[in-house]
C-alpha cells in the first residue's frame, strides 16, 4: 500500500477514472497512480487537492492528513462510517475504572521501555552502552509492576525517558550535528527537529489505528480528560 506525502506548494492532485492525477509546474509531465493502493494522503504547506478526489477518499475511507510545512498536524478528513458508539461508550466507561486505567498504562510504558533498550543495544557499531548508562531506564522497567497509580508509573516512564535521551546523544559526534537534549514548540537543534517531525507521523498513524477500530482519540487510559471551563 502507498502513503502519498505532498511537500511542494505547486502540487495539484486530482481525480480521474480511477487514478490520481498529479500536475506539477508546465514544464513537468502529469503523472498518474492507481487510487486503489493508496493508504492515505499526507498534505504539507498549501498543495491542491479537488474536492472530486477529497470525496474519493472518504468513501474509500482513505485518511487526508493536513499538516504545516515544517510538520506540525492540524488534523484529517476521514469517513464516519468507521463509528462504533456502543465500542465508545464502553471505552468512555474504562476511563474511569482505575484499575483498568492502571494495568493499561503499565503494559504501555513497559512496552516503551522495552523498545528503547531494544534500540540502544542495535547500534553497537556507533556506541556500546554500559549498564550503569542504561540503568535508569532497567530500574524503571523493574519497578514499574509496583506501581500503585497512573501517575506513579508516568513517573517511571519519565524517569526512563530521561535516562534513553541521555543515551540517545552519545550517538551524535558531530559537533554541528549534536543532541544535548529534547526540546520543542519550537525545536531549538536539527535532531530535535526531525524527532517533532516523526512524531507528527507517529500521532497521525497513531490516531488512525484508534478511529479504524471505531474507538474516540480524546479518551485514553493514562491521561486524564480535564473539563474546560467557559
Amino acid at each position: 500500500m502507498t502513503h502519498l506525502y505532498l511537500t511542494r506548494s505547486d502540487i495539484k492532485l486530482g481525480f480521474s477514472q480511477g487514478q490520481l492525477v498529479v500536475k506539477g509546474s508546465a514544464d513537468e509531465p502529469e503523472r498518474r497512480l492507481p487510487f486503489c493502493n493508496v493508504e492515505s494522503i499526507n498534505v504539507f504547506g498549501s498543495p491542491q487537492i479537488s474536492t472530486q478526489l477529497v470525496r474519493e477518499c472518504l468513501l474509500a475511507n482513505v485518511p487526508v492528513g493536513y499538516y504545516s510545512e515544517d510538520g506540525h498536524y492540524f488534523g484529517r478528513a476521514v469517513s464516519s462510517d468507521h463509528v462504533d458508539p456502543y465500542r465508545q461508550r464502553r471505552q468512555i466507561m474504562l476511563t474511569c475504572d482505575a484499575g483498568f486505567c492502571l494495568e493499561w498504562a503499565k503494559l504501555v510504558i513497559k512496552a516503551k521501555i522495552e523498545n528503547s533498550l531494544a534500540f540502544l543495544s542495535t547500534v553497537g557499531g556507533t556506541y556500546s552502552y554500559s549498564p550503569e548508562e542504561t540503568s535508569g531506564m532497567v530500574h524503571s522497567l523493574r519497578y514499574l509492576a509496583q506501581a500503585t497509580s497512573v501517575g506513579e508509573a508516568i513517573g517511571f516512564e519519565g524517569n526512563a525517558a530521561k535516562c534513553y535521551f541521555q543515551c540517545y546523544s552519545k550517538l551524535f559526534s558531530d559537533t554541528d550535528f549534536r543532541f544535548e537534549g529534547r526540546n520543542s514548540r519550537p525545536p531549538k537543534d536539527p535532531i530535535n527537529a526531525l524527532l517533532s517531525y516523526g512524531y507528527s507521523f507517529l500521532h497521525r498513524n497513531v490516531v488512525g489505528a484508534i478511529e479504524r477500530h471505531g474507538l474516540h482519540p480524546y479518551f485514553g487510559f493514562m491521561q486524564v480528560v480535564s473539563r474546560k471551563l467557559v
